[in-house]
């Protein structure tokens, strides 16, 4: 196979991305839309609760059982009154716990695509891999393997998926500049890998953080944040953690602040996080393609 129909992986890995995180984007927007309703008809009971005294006339009751093994028969093992309160509470937590899932999805989507993305370029321009990369194999065997076999060699690869991103930065200038000097003033190494450490908590801690500095710091250091920076991106963490209604406990935190000078719009949010996450893969794919065309590996028609 030549390297133009090779190259078409690359924008395949792209693509099944963007189709991806199209689907998380519109799943976060049905989730909103849902609970934003519900929270809007609870608030609204509320009032009329307040005007007809009734904020101590629980809505529910719940009574929890469980059939016991040896004589089938139910047995109850708690009982809980719900208020209004308690509906609202749960309505603000659930919908920024489905908001954690989205993100969980996401950034597993972005894992996909750059190991899709480095097995591509590896199969157009095998001398981009270091030779650790392509294990016990002779180099005049290369040019017979096809894309999967270069997939499987991406999955052999330890400490992914830094250890990926770590040789894209180190082969294109261009890419390490986009990720500090940008136009949107932000640190872009340290925000995936603070999408990471997110992730790891929504998926191995109920989404909730028993130390939230010291997850903060982990990150400034994986980075290798300078001390001048360490103040501006440690604030900006923090917006993502939060004691949610009354909780005691910190959780991942979604749903975003309200921007005080812009009333109605809301930052540090999900959305942001994804929007990142898509641009930064586009821009990788096009550094890679510039990179290619430069080699003369395929032509700008391709």
């Amino acid at each position: 196979m030549n390297e133009p129909l090779k190259a078409q992986k690359i924008l395949d890995a792209l693509a099944a991305f963007k189709h991806k995180m199209t689907e998380t984007s519109a799943l976060r927007s049905s989730i909103s839309s849902r609970f934003d309703s519900e929270l809007r008809r609870l608030q609204e009971e509320k009032k009329h609760e307040h005007e007809s005294g009734m904020e101590d006339i629980p809505r529910s009751v719940h009574n929890m059982i469980y059939h016991d093994l040896r004589n089938g028969r139910a047995t109850t093992y708690g009982a809980k009154r719900l208020f209004l309160d308690d509906e609202i509470r749960s309505a603000y937590i659930h919908k920024n716990r489905h908001y954690q899932w989205v993100l969980a999805e996401a950034y597993e989507a972005f894992e996909d695509f750059l190991e899709h993305l480095y097995a591509g370029i590896g199969y157009v321009d095998i001398d981009f891999w270091p030779k650790s990369d392509f294990g016990n194999i002779a180099f005049s065997e290369l040019s017979t393997k096809d894309f999967s076999w270069f997939l499987n060699q991406v999955a052999l690869k330890k400490n992914k998926p830094n250890s990926i991103l770590s040789c894209f930065r180190n082969t294109f200038k261009e890419l390490r500049e986009i990720e500090t000097k940008n136009h949107l003033d932000c640190h872009v190494g340290f925000e995936l890998r603070l999408i990471s450490k997110l992730r790891h908590l929504i998926v191995h801690n109920s989404g909730l953080a028993k130390n939230k500095d010291e997850v903060i710091a982990r990150t400034l250091k994986a980075s290798a944040i300078n001390e001048k920076d360490k103040e501006r991106l440690t604030a900006k963490a923090n917006k993502f953690f939060k004691n949610l209604k009354d909780s005691k406990e910190t959780h991942v935190f979604l749903l975003g602040h309200t921007d005080p000078t812009l009333r109605i719009f809301s930052t540090y949010n999900l959305s942001d996080l994804l929007g990142l996450m898509m641009n930064y893969a586009q821009i990788l794919t096009e550094i890679v393609f510039k990179q290619l065309y430069e080699k003369g590996l395929i032509t700008q028609s391709d």
